[in-house]
C-alpha cells in the first residue's frame, strides 16, 4: 500500500497515512480514504470536504463515515489540497504491488 505523511484537521503532528487503492462514489461525489494508526478519513476530492475520526478507531469507518459524524465520533473538517494531492498521487497504480499477493489490476 502506498503512504503519504500529512497532518489534518485538530492533529497536533504529521502522520505517516495509508492510502486505500482508487477513489469510491459516494452521493455522486469522489471520495477517498486514508488512514493513520489512530485516524481515518475520507474525503471529497472536490470540495475538500472530509470527515475525520475522532482517534477511537472503528474498523469499519468507511462504510459508516456519515453515521460517524451524527453520533460525535467524527467530524467534517476542511482537508488542505497539498495533502489531497499528495493521495490521489500515492494511490496504486494499475500493475502495482499492494501486499500479500494482491495486484491492482
Amino acid at each position: 500500500m502506498k503512504r503519504v505523511h500529512g497532518k489534518v484537521g485538530n492533529m497536533r503532528k504529521a502522520v505517516d497515512w495509508v492510502v486505500y487503492p482508487g477513489e469510491r462514489e459516494q452521493d455522486g461525489n469522489k471520495v477517498l480514504f486514508v488512514q493513520s494508526d489512530k485516524r481515518a478519513l475520507a474525503v471529497n476530492v472536490e470540495t475538500r470536504k472530509g470527515v475525520l475520526s475522532n482517534g477511537k478507531g472503528h474498523p469499519g469507518f468507511h462504510t459508516v463515515s456519515k453515521m460517524m459524524v451524527q453520533l460525535g465520533q467524527a467530524k467534517v473538517i476542511d482537508v488542505p489540497q497539498e495533502f489531497i494531492d499528495q493521495c490521489v498521487e500515492g494511490q496504486a497504480k494499475s500493475g502495482d504491488h499492494i501486499g500479500g499477493g494482491v495486484y491492482i489490476a
